[in-house]
């Protein structure tokens, strides 16, 4: 997605840029983790998008950042920590189904994001829920398989 480029890290990024900062966990971005990005972002849209409109490319960045209150902004928002919300799930139902190898670093690290994600982005969501009928058919299709996660699965964040 679009509002992934301001975690590039690469080595012509860090010049050109002066900073990089890689992928932040969901939900513990900063204002100043923001700002790099912003800047990132900002540096890789004049290199490679100099030929679309600059109403545009303030629209994207106005969407990325979260600076818009529009339909299309919570849909986007929503799809976002739904991608993140259902991946933790998935790492859940993976971690439960192998519970009987808890010194595996697979089933820890599954275990680690199932249960730190799925909080983050249900809590994400749950304000949509009832707004938008996706927000909430997917926190309810999957309230068993949360509540298990939660119940366990070893907490390890």
């Amino acid at each position: 997605m679009l509002h992934d480029v301001g975690e590039n890290t690469h080595l012509e990024i860090l010049a050109s840029v002066g900073a990089t900062i890689g992928d932040i966990p969901f939900g513990r971005k900063t204002p100043k983790h923001m700002a790099i990005e912003a800047k990132i972002r900002a540096h890789l849209f004049n290199m490679y998008y100099s030929d679309l409109p600059d109403w545009l490319l303030a629209r994207c960045e106005q969407l990325i950042r979260h600076d818009d209150n529009s339909p299309t902004h919570d849909v986007l928002t929503i799809a976002h920590d739904a991608g993140a919300f259902r991946t933790a799930i998935r790492a859940g139902k993976l971690a439960l189904s192998a519970q009987g190898e808890r010194s595996n670093k697979r089933f820890i690290a599954l275990s680690a994001l199932a249960t730190s994600v799925s909080v983050r982005a249900y809590e994400a969501l749950e304000p949509w829920a009832n707004t938008y009928d996706f927000a909430d058919t997917l926190l309810y299709s999957t309230n068993e398989t949360f509540t298990n996660i939660h119940r366990q699965l070893p907490s390890i964040a």
